[in-house]
């Protein structure tokens, strides 16, 4: 089974993760500063449980994208450009690192927490049970810890 950040372990162990990057964290490839990618992250931890599209089918690529992330690769490609809302290009200072790492650390508690269903709509997988976008979600952060070293 895939990690989650559903599960309370799971999810204290990215926490931990996060906890040891520092202001200085070198990134090892990518263009986000540690502050940008902070942000990022949140914004997505965010939108996950905020958003409320209306239902619809899932497409055949969705479909095929979906199981490929959640029976075949393990880690979430590098370099690939995310959605606009997402983007945070010159919208975090590295002079907010402790309030960014504060604010992400409470978007991902929320995850153990959550009951009911979310209503989000993923950009490439479409619609995902709340036990898919905890582990979708628990890739994302690690590929953004990886990107950092941590």
């Amino acid at each position: 089974m895939k990690k989650t950040l559903s599960d309370p372990i799971e999810a204290a162990e990215i926490i931990d993760r996060f906890k040891k990057l520092q202001p200085n964290s070198v990134r090892l490839w990518g263009t986000m500063l540690l502050t940008e990618m902070l942000l990022h992250c949140t914004l997505a931890n965010r939108f996950i449980f905020e958003d409320n599209s209306p239902y619809r089918k899932p497409t055949v690529a969705e479909r095929l994208r979906k199981f490929a992330c959640f029976h075949i690769i393990s880690q979430l490609p590098k370099n690939r450009v995310g959605p606009a809302r997402l983007q945070t290009f010159n919208k975090a200072g590295e002079d907010q690192f402790e309030e960014q790492r504060k604010a992400l650390i409470i978007s991902i508690e929320k995850f153990a927490t959550h009951e009911g269903p979310i209503n989000c709509l993923h950009a490439a997988l479409g619609f995902l049970t709340p036990i898919q976008w905890g582990i979708i979600s628990w890739m994302h952060m690690d590929h953004h810890l990886r990107q950092f070293g941590a």
